[in-house]
Order: structure tokens, then C-alpha cells, then sequence
């Protein structure tokens, strides 16, 4: 931009800053938790100093530009603008430099980014099916299988009694293709019937609960099993 002018017409400053003409700034696509920044100079062609007092900037950006600072004449500084990626959506709008400057305060500049969430993993148990009903004591596989936009990092197992008791059955061991298993031995629940679920946690620990599934553990024919 040409240098402007100041009221007394005996000192010049100006900005200089890399721009679009008719278009915005572009931070993006990126994904949720990967912030996009570029690196912005804001140039003093003028013999006297100029000051920059505040920067407003659309929701969802940021500037590690400290205010207010001084450009010294035929100085520069250099600051970062940066899309958050704090959350999934569109942003944009018009970020807004002031200073001294007569004829260029604000100096404008549209911005613009989208950022694609982060979803939570799925996840499904695969294994008992439905209704099972095993006798004390003995092992039953338990499966499930999830997926995620990113990285499955763990899928625990547990077991809620009638009566609304939650019992920690364990982590899952993944086999590299997306399934995960548990050897349950049964001998650890008292008899009765349980909503069997599989616990999901994704890279940013973002987590998914599967449905259930009932699982009935019997006492043996001839037996019994008291619980308190």
C-alpha cells in the first residue's frame, strides 16, 4: 500500500501487509485440533514511528501480536494469524488493524477457514449375541468391533447388574484390524442377568458407549448361588 499522509502532512507512515485483493485469506480445510497459521509482516515505509493499537479478529482466529507495539520508520514485525480448529465449522469474516495511521487505519483483511470436527469413535459389540445365557463359572469371548476419523486408542468392557451394579470386565485386545476381545470368565459375576457394553476412547479421548447386549449367567443344574 502506498504511505499515507498524516494531518500535519510533515511525516509519513504506511502498512504493508500480503493480502488477496477481493478475496479472503484462506486458513484451511484442516481437521478439528490442527490449527492452520500464516505468518503476516506489517511494514513501516514511513520517517516516523507507527503505532498499532488493537486487532480485531472474527471468532475462531487468533494473533500473537502484542498490543499496543510501535514500527520504528523503515522497520517491520512480524506477527502469526491462526485458525484455532478448536471445534468443526466454517469461520471467516474481517479482521481489523488500528493505528496511527491516517489513511490506512483500520487496514482490513477478510479471513476465511473450515474445519472438519472430530467425531467420536463407533463401536459395536459383536460377541455374545443377544440373550446368551452361560453357567457360572465358565468362559465366554466377548468382541466388539470400532473405528474412528482418527485412532481407536482403547475399548474397555463392563457388565450392570439388575440392580444398576457396574462391573469392570477389562480392556479389550486389539487385533490390528479393528476388532477387540476379552476372554470373560464368568466365575467373577454372581448369577443373574447383565446389560453387557463396550466402552470406545479415541485419540482425544472422545468416547462412545455401545449398546447392549443381555447376557444371563445360571447357577449349575442342581446348584445354587447365593449373593448378598
Amino acid at each position: 500500500m502506498r504511505p499515507a499522509t498524516t494531518s500535519t502532512g510533515a511525516r509519513r507512515r504506511g502498512l504493508h501487509l500480503p493480502r488477496q485483493p477481493s478475496a479472503a485469506l484462506r486458513f484451511g480445510p484442516t481437521c478439528q485440533y490442527k490449527p492452520v497459521s500464516k505468518t503476516l509482516t506489517v511494514a513501516n515505509t514511513g520517517d516516523a514511528g507507527l503505532i498499532l493499537r488493537s486487532l480485531n479478529l472474527p471468532v475462531g482466529f487468533s494473533a500473537d501480536l502484542p498490543l499496543p507495539t510501535t514500527v520504528p520508520p523503515s522497520g517491520s514485525r512480524a506477527f502469526t494469524l491462526t485458525l484455532n480448529a478448536d471445534a468443526g465449522g466454517s469461520f471467516g469474516g474481517t479482521a481489523s488493524l488500528l493505528s496511527n495511521d491516517a489513511e490506512n487505519s483500520p487496514f482490513t483483511l477478510a479471513l476465511s477457514g473450515t474445519v472438519t470436527a472430530d467425531l467420536p469413535p463407533t463401536v459395536q459389540i459383536t460377541a455374545p449375541q443377544e440373550g446368551t445365557s452361560v453357567v457360572v463359572g465358565s468362559h465366554v469371548p466377548v468382541m466388539a468391533t470400532a473405528s474412528d476419523d482418527g485412532v481407536v486408542e482403547e475399548v474397555d468392557f463392563f457388565a450392570t447388574d439388575a440392580y444398576g451394579g457396574m462391573y469392570s470386565l477389562g480392556t479389550g485386545f486389539a487385533d490390528g484390524s479393528g476388532d477387540y476381545a476379552l476372554d470373560l470368565d464368568t466365575a467373577r459375576l454372581p448369577t443373574g442377568v447383565y446389560l453387557l457394553q463396550a466402552l470406545a476412547y479415541d485419540d482425544r479421548w472422545q468416547s462412545t458407549t455401545s449398546d447392549p447386549v443381555t447376557l444371563t449367567v445360571t447357577a449349575p443344574a442342581g446348584g445354587r448361588q447365593c449373593s448378598v
